[in-house]
């Protein structure tokens, strides 16, 4: 009798197991997600590269892994203040400037590159007197600049 009731209790579960597997069962139509909600919408801006991934914009910079090395493939993100190299970029191009999400500069049109004794840095800036950080084929470069790769900032492009 218990071995019955216990075969039963299996068969019964197995069913009920099923039975939600099947109702549970749902597919996607991909087609149907309106342009700009789909995964792909957010490589319009995907952040500042830095390392092996991307840090948020207006959040945190990324951080050079050595002073005075400004490359983005060797850095971390971090909050700027808590960059101990003191070297950072809290931009990489012009759209970091102009997203609308730097909260520092909302009319900011270029990614400035400020450098003193103590650490060097990007920045929006309004106009600029240093290299201008840019991406090419896509930025325009003021004062008949050209946006090219940058000798400085080993994968960034540099208005020259």
């Amino acid at each position: 009798m218990r071995a019955a009731l216990w075969i039963l209790g299996i068969a019964i579960g197995v069913i009920s197991v099923a039975g939600a597997a099947g109702g549970c069962l749902m597919t996607i139509d991909e087609g149907r997600i309106p342009a700009g909600q789909a995964d792909g919408a957010v490589a319009a801006n995907p952040g500042l590269l830095c390392g092996d991934g991307a840090c948020t914009l207006a959040r945190t910079v990324c951080c050079a892994r050595k002073y005075a090395e400004m490359n983005y493939r060797t850095g971390s993100c971090t909050l700027a203040n808590e960059c101990e190299t003191g070297d950072y970029l809290s931009c990489e191009r012009a759209r970091d400037c102009n997203s609308g999400s730097d909260g520092a500069s909302q009319n900011a049109k270029v990614c400035c590159v400020i450098s003193d004794p103590q650490s060097t840095r990007s920045q929006c800036e309004t106009s600029c007197s240093g290299h201008i950080l840019c991406e090419p084929s896509v930025d325009r470069c003021p004062q008949g600049k050209t946006c090219k790769e940058s000798h400085a900032f080993p994968g960034l492009g540099e208005c020259i």
